[in-house]
């Protein structure tokens, strides 16, 4: 399995409000990963149970600022950690099937 945009989850923040916009309530979770040894951090808007350990599939999305559009990394999908782990033992003998 090709995991190049795939990042184990190792800090997981929450935030809560209300949108000045349309006055409903949302949640905004900054999810700390490792890349390349490094820990970073995105944000994210998804509803997706996500847990430490789990696994986040990175994406490109753009953002509209005051400046222009800017390119910004965006959550494709939260992948549970047993989905990886059980991935990760496959090799020759089971890719003959």
């Amino acid at each position: 399995m090709e995991n190049n945009n795939l990042y184990k989850i190792i800090g997981i923040a929450t935030y809560t409000g209300i949108s000045k916009s349309n006055k409903k309530p949302y949640t905004m979770k900054t999810l700390e990963i490792e890349f390349n040894e490094t820990p970073a951090q995105v944000k994210t808007f998804s509803d997706a149970p996500v847990q430490i350990g789990d696994y986040a599939k990175i994406g490109l999305g753009i953002k509209k600022t005051l400046y222009g559009t800017e390119l910004v990394p965006s959550v494709d999908e939260i992948v549970p950690a047993a989905n990886v782990e059980s991935q990760k033992g496959t090799g020759d003998a089971n890719d003959s099937k």
